[in-house]
């Protein structure tokens, strides 16, 4: 979710998706296994590291942004061996192939959600006529 007054667009995710806070002990395969409980990853690549952080980045490619998507609202901000993971996207990173893509995904999958769901329409029995009691008047004595 975007944050408060901030319009959140397609335009600002990707399948490309940087996660920072990643504990610097070697944890690439832990990370990568992680990630692909939620969604099809493609590659996962280490970034250069600078000597003031204490933490290690990685790069990760998804097979479409969906896949990102679903990663990163499960593993968002979820405590990693000690450290918070950061995900966040990076859609400098695509290519007008990319963008084009992720917008024709975008809207199948809006045609998708808008098309009209069929529905199984139940018989219902006849209504039989059910008397209907007369009021009665009562009295105070």
């Amino acid at each position: 979710m975007g944050e408060a007054g901030h319009i959140y667009t397609i335009a600002e995710e990707s399948k490309y998706v940087k996660v920072t806070g990643v504990a610097p002990y070697q944890l690439q395969g832990e990370l990568e296994q992680r990630c692909r409980a939620h969604g099809r990853l493609l590659s996962l690549t280490q970034l250069p590291s600078s000597p003031e952080t204490l933490t290690t980045a990685f790069l990760l490619t998804f097979e479409d942004y969906l896949e990102a998507k679903k990663a990163k609202k499960a593993l968002h901000r979820q405590s990693f061996y000690g450290f918070e993971l950061i995900f966040r996207y990076q859609p400098a990173l695509e290519s007008v192939s990319d963008t084009y893509a992720k917008l024709k995904l975008y809207e199948m999958q809006s045609r998708l959600e808008l098309a009209p769901k069929p529905t199984t329409r139940v018989e219902e029995p006849p209504k039989e006529a059910v008397p209907v009691p007369i009021p009665v008047k009562r009295r105070r004595i």
